[in-house]
């Protein structure tokens, strides 16, 4: 090998990469350093999503029926009684308060504007024993006509002959919607299928819906009845109602407007959990 062959430098290969005192530490055409510190921070600053807004909490008023007759169980009751005190739902959380009411006129008419003055809702879901193979969503209900004796042989009788009957009807788009919004969701449909009925019964059924439309507390104010069988298809019927009506009722009104009333209620609770009500207590069943 000669001497100039000896200090000729080598040359390197494609793969191989001779580091250099001149190679740029920063970003094309960066002379400050400090702005190459701010571009890398800003390059590995983790991306934050938008927060989503808080779904508002919804008071929810439930009810269910007491056995009568010759029966022994209710299945309304029965399948109220599965519901669960909280309901999340892609549009709200649900508040639900339970309760059991009695066959009886008197107490009906003087427990469910109770019930509404105590949980203040939002929706109201009265749920009862329909006709065996039909799931009906009620859209109206008489104010006058009930004849048929309750469990203490009892009916309510004409009060007042001058007064003429009414009949007093669901917010009519409200629950188109919600029926549709039912039966789109529902993936696996009730035995029984879904109706909108104007057929009430004229018994404690529609007499308590009609208990609850003439106070008005709610455009959300519903009557389910569900079959004697089916009872694990009426419970998720129930649910598929409530989150229905949750998002409609959102929908109206936005979330601004709703929720601040079950805080309060929480409130008012504590301090009233060993109050003495007929109405709440010895009558219904808080669960």
């Amino acid at each position: 090998m000669t001497r100039n062959e000896q200090l000729r430098p080598l040359e390197p290969s494609s793969s191989q990469t001779i580091p250099s005192a001149y190679t740029p530490k920063g970003p094309p055409f960066c002379t400050n350093p400090n702005e190459h510190f701010l571009s890398t921070a800003i390059a590995m600053a983790p991306i934050v999503p938008p927060s989503r807004p808080t779904p508002p909490t919804l008071s929810v008023l439930l009810t269910g029926f007491e056995p009568f007759g010759n029966s022994t169980t209710n299945p309304s009751w029965l399948a109220v009684s599965q519901i669960p005190t909280r309901i999340e739902t892609p549009h709200a959380v649900l508040h639900v308060h339970t309760i059991e009411l009695p066959v009886e006129y008197t107490p009906v008419s003087q427990l469910v504007p109770s019930l509404h003055s105590r949980t203040r809702p939002h929706i109201v879901l009265h749920v009862g024993q329909g006709l065996p193979g039909r799931c009906c969503l009620e859209r109206t209900a008489h104010t006058k006509g009930y004849v048929k004796l309750d469990n203490k042989r009892r009916a309510p009788g004409i009060a007042d002959e001058t007064e003429e009957d009414k009949i007093l009807r669901v917010d009519d788009a409200v629950l188109r919607r919600v029926f549709e919004a039912v039966v789109v969701a529902t993936d696996e449909a009730h035995p029984c299928g879904l109706v909108i009925s104007d057929d009430a019964g004229r018994y404690l059924c529609e007499y308590t819906l009609a208990t609850s439309l003439r106070l008005g507390t709610t455009e959300c104010t519903f009557f389910l009845h569900v079959p004697v069988t089916h009872v694990d298809e009426s419970v998720r019927l129930i649910r598929k109602v409530l989150e229905a009506a949750a998002a409609v009722y959102v929908e109206d009104h936005g979330n601004g407007n709703v929720g601040s009333s079950v805080n309060d209620l929480h409130d008012k609770d504590k301090g009233e959990e060993e109050e003495e009500d007929a109405g709440w207590v010895k009558v219904g069943r808080k669960v």
